[in-house]
């Protein structure tokens, strides 16, 4: 059911793109809120796409979705020695010339507080974190900790695509920064 309802939404939707869509593996970044837009969008980004999603049985739906999507790879993992074992993982697909996307906010928030998991894993892939912000009319949004985006049939959606952030191991604040403000509405 989820996979018929973003099809139709991938189908009926009227999306933009505002800035250069990459042409070369990155990590794209988008706030937890907008996964339900990049679904909308996902089969529009480039590459190779390697993604982490939490193990739990309540994702498998989701699972499902992004495989059904396109999703190349699917690496399980969340916190803790499963969770850097995943992002190694991550960080040698991504150096083999995968794409991937992750939430600087985490599986669990708190919403737009970022967390460095997506630096070390940019640093130690040397690949550039790419901002994706997503602007959806109309704009329900779900009773959730982070206030999920959730599209409509026949929405218009455009995606703001930032400039790569060049992440290197010695200066995350700087890129803490950089991508924290990228992704500022």
């Amino acid at each position: 059911m989820l996979f018929l309802y973003f099809a139709l939404c991938r189908r009926t939707a009227r999306l933009s793109f505002e800035g250069r869509l990459p042409d070369s593996p990155v990590i794209f970044a988008l706030w937890h809120e907008d996964w339900m837009p990049f679904f909308v969008a996902f089969g529009r980004l480039p590459g190779r796409h390697v993604m982490i999603n939490h193990p739990a049985a309540s994702m498998i739906q989701i699972h499902v979705l992004l495989r059904k999507l396109g999703l190349d790879r699917l690496l399980l993992g969340s916190s803790g020695d499963e969770g850097r074992r995943a992002a190694d993982e991550l960080a040698r697909e991504l150096v083999a010339g995968a794409t991937t996307t992750l939430s600087p906010d985490g599986p669990a928030g708190p919403p737009r507080e970022l967390k460095r998991g997506i630096l070390h894993v940019a640093a130690k892939a040397q690949r550039p974190v790419v901002p994706l912000r997503f602007e959806l009319r109309p704009c329900p949004r779900l009773a959730s900790w982070d206030r999920k985006k959730v599209p409509l049939p026949f929405s218009s959606l455009r995606i703001v695509v930032g400039d790569p952030i060049r992440v290197e191991a010695t200066d995350l604040d700087v890129a803490e920064a950089r991508l924290v403000n990228a992704l500022k509405p």
